[in-house]
């Protein structure tokens, strides 16, 4: 992807996250949960304060359910075992219609103390025409939003919290046919 490819798939990205905090009733489809898993409890809600402060400040989309759960303690159970983790409890918050009708995203912000300090750490990038400089956990948001307006409801995306990756609004979800399963 070109520089200038990339720059167009930021704007737009930008723009659709920007509705979510503007009008979020007559923005297109956004994550419906997000989820953001720990190490330990002390990080979880070292997590969920943090977040509690940037849904007060507006930076958070206000329709955005969020969680933070923690790994259970003992030995590290890993990225997969932070996600399937996060399913289960997910399972127990949720009937299996409304996480059918749900778009989730699951950002695996455990590990150690480094990790800590990465997902509520500023990023050098810009929001939208004020320019504001944004949180890692913000610009996961913004980056993923043209995802979310065309995955269909009961979509998980798992990402993690240490890379940034730039997603296109010329994406494009298709189902696949039943006979390629």
């Amino acid at each position: 992807m070109e520089l200038a490819q990339l720059r167009q798939s930021y704007d737009a990205n930008t723009r659709l996250y920007e509705q979510q905090l503007a009008d979020p009733e007559h923005a297109p489809p956004f994550w419906d949960v997000l989820v953001i898993t720990a190490s330990d409890e002390h990080q979880s809600e070292h997590y969920r304060s943090a977040c509690a402060t940037r849904c007060q400040a507006g930076t958070l989309p206000p329709r955005l359910k969020i969680h933070t759960f923690a790994d259970p303690e003992g030995p590290c159970i890993g990225s997969g075992g932070a996600t399937l983790l996060a399913l289960h409890r997910l399972s127990g918050l949720y009937s299996s219609e409304d996480l059918g009708r749900l778009r989730i995203m699951v950002l695996l912000a455990g590990g150690s103390q480094q990790i800590h300090s990465k997902v509520l750490s500023r990023v050098p990038v810009g929001l939208g025409s004020t320019g504001e400089v944004m949180g890692m956990l913000e610009a996961k948001l913004v980056t993923s939003a043209s995802v979310a307006t065309q995955v269909p409801p009961g979509t998980v995306l798992v990402t993690c919290v240490d890379h940034l990756a730039f997603f296109s609004t010329c994406l494009l979800y298709t189902s696949p046919s039943p006979r390629d399963s």
